[in-house]
């Protein structure tokens, strides 16, 4: 029930379902560092999420090797071996270098995703409240009285 005058209430922006996920994700990022977030190591994956990689490097070294048996011809010794572990050496280059930048865009992608969802949670619009005016019982009668008021001008107003 209204009050005899109004009052200024504050009203959150937040539904009580969104109010206890957003509650959950503070209490998550309250407990934890948040350096280890923003700016994670580089972990090497287990030896399973790998494999497809390892896979596909023992059979871009066949072929190469293969290629290279090929184009050294009749050459044998030092000089055949120089010309394996060239490529060899290249191959183990590119292949190091390839999962490097995997694991760096990994790494990269998930101090991205902790940061969108720390800076979204507390950037949100329904972590705020507003001011809200609760009109009283007396700003219900001043408002019926300015409507009423033209009515009664007009009644006992001038005759011409």
């Amino acid at each position: 029930m209204a009050g005899l005058t109004g009052k200024t209430k504050e009203v959150s922006n937040v539904t009580p379902e969104a109010q206890a996920i957003l509650g959950q994700l503070m209490s998550m990022f309250g407990g934890m560092d948040l350096s280890q977030g923003l700016f994670p190591t580089t972990a090497t994956p287990a030896a399973s999420e790998l494999k497809p990689y390892t896979d596909m490097f023992a059979s871009n070294n066949a072929y190469g090797l293969a290629q290279t048996k090929e184009a050294a011809g009749n050459l044998t010794g030092s000089s055949y071996g120089n010309q394996l572990g060239n490529k060899m050496k290249e191959q183990g280059l590119a292949e190091n270098s390839f999962l490097a930048g995997l694991f760096e865009q990994r790494r990269t992608q998930d101090a991205n995703r902790f940061a969108s969802t720390l800076l979204g949670g507390l950037g949100s619009p329904a972590a705020g409240v507003q001011q809200a005016y609760q009109p009283g019982f007396l700003d219900y009668l001043t408002s019926a009285a300015g409507a009423a008021a033209p009515a009664f001008a007009g009644a006992f107003g001038k005759k011409a």
